[in-house]
């Protein structure tokens, strides 16, 4: 799916760039090839193929794939309600929760959101992070993307 060149730009800077290891969680439902009242098709399939291409351009990238229909349990823990689901843990006490293919300008975001996760640093002004971490309470930051 990556073209050759790109993995070689890609692989450069996660040699450059990744401080420490990326775990990247992904949940899918494989294809059935039925079609599933209620169930939409997902991009699951392609999706895979897309992160297995990412993780094997740096061994500082792990990637775990749950079949969320034979590991219930695994997507219930993570609070995944829809797939493809992808979750990128560093070694902060924190992560990125992604749902959806990440292609197109998406790409370009999951990239530099691996390199983030990685050194721990998201380029948020030093005073923000100061307000910030004044917040007691635990809070999920949603943003939504759509194609234009």
């Amino acid at each position: 799916m990556i073209p050759e060149r790109d993995q070689a730009i890609i692989r450069d800077r996660f040699q450059a760039e990744l401080v420490n290891p990326v775990t990247i969680d992904l949940f899918i439902r494989p294809e059935t090839g039925l079609f599933i009242p209620g169930r939409q098709p997902t991009t699951s399939r392609e999706t895979r193929q897309l992160l297995e291409e990412v993780a094997a351009l740096s061994d500082k990238i792990a990637l775990n794939v749950v079949d969320v229909t034979s590991d219930p349990a695994a997507a219930a823990a993570a609070n995944v309600t829809e797939v493809p689901t992808i979750i990128i843990r560093g070694p902060e006490d924190g992560r990125v929760r992604m749902l959806g293919i990440p292609s197109g300008y998406e790409f370009a975001t999951f990239i530099e959101t691996i390199v983030s996760v990685s050194s721990g640093n998201f380029g948020i002004d030093d005073e923000v992070v100061k307000i910030l971490d004044t917040i007691a309470d635990p809070v999920d930051v949603q943003v939504f993307v759509t194609p234009t």
